[in-house]
């Protein structure tokens, strides 16, 4: 699987605000257009398309890789971004959280592969800008939020306790038969992690994997809660505000082959599962239960 380098950054409130729960959907646009500012060949190029510098652009490279069928299941004209971003915390509670002047909130970013790795000096440049540029809150010409840290968090892979529990920090979004599922279900969750590892290890790391995604899951896997979730975001490509529904879960992993698993799953915790990571979706963690 690729080499993976994770951050934890945090960032501090100029004024008071009010920002959606899944924040990091509002992030997401700053950080992509700002990486993009600071790093393309073509300004005025409205995607990269066609562009004959994608090898050398450290935007691409992080946000916009192209695709190739020969990468992985579901790889068509553009890759899975080797960068994803979640909250360290979120309440669901309500569709949106207020921000006092002074206070902090804090992401994890994820950089996938040797060469979104080595771009990670750049990615810092480009949360300086964005974290500014956020909308939400009423601190002036200064700008609503600024990066107050950047600290790296530790990736090694820990040994599988005697009793795993999984929860997820994000609604994930996993898609059977063309549709978001409103449940959890251990076979979906299987097919989704292996074809997301064996994708990015084709697209980011030595190759493809031993993974079978079409085989049974290793594992079975006991709901302990769940909900749905209807997460709100504004496109600014589109101009319009959008829903997307998610499932929050806390369950239980058990099962003779699940030491098999482990490494599938420590890898998915690392890089986040299902739909729109990129946005925030799908962090989970793993725990001894």
């Amino acid at each position: 699987m690729p080499a993976i380098a994770a951050l934890r950054i945090k960032l501090e409130a100029r004024g008071a605000g009010r920002l959606p729960t899944l924040w990091t959907t509002a992030l997401h646009g700053t950080l992509f257009s700002s990486l993009r500012e600071l790093a393309c060949f073509d300004s005025d190029r409205s995607d990269c398309t066609g562009c004959d510098r994608l090898g050398d652009c450290s935007y691409a490279a992080l946000a916009e890789p192209p695709g190739d069928p020969d990468k992985g299941e579901g790889v068509t004209d553009r890759a899975p971004p080797a960068l994803v971003l979640a909250p360290e915390s979120a309440d669901f509670s309500a569709p949106a959280f207020e921000l006092e002047r002074g206070g902090v909130i804090a992401a994890r970013l994820a950089l996938i592969g040797d060469r979104a790795i080595e771009h990670r000096s750049l990615l810092v440049g480009a949360l300086n800008r964005a974290a500014s540029r956020m909308h939400g809150g009423t601190a002036g010409r200064e700008g609503f939020l600024r990066l107050v840290s950047v600290e790296p968090v530790d990736t090694e892979h820990r040994p599988m306790p005697p009793r795993a529990r999984l929860s997820f920090v994000t609604p994930v979004r996993l898609k059977s038969q063309g549709r978001i599922q409103s449940e959890l279900d251990a076979e979906v969750l299987w097919r989704s992690l292996a074809r997301r590892a064996d994708s990015l290890s084709r697209l980011y790391g030595a190759g493809p994997l031993g993974w079978d995604p079409a085989a049974p899951s290793p594992f079975a896997l006991e709901t302990l809660e769940s909900r749905v979730v209807a997460v709100q975001r504004f496109s600014n490509r589109q101009k319009t505000s959008m829903t997307w529904p998610g499932v929050l879960a806390d369950c239980l992993l058990t099962g003779d082959g699940l030491a098999t698993a482990w490494p599938l799953l420590q890898f998915g915790s690392q890089v986040q599962v299902g739909k729109a990571t990129s946005f925030g979706f799908g962090r989970y963690r793993l725990e001894e239960a």
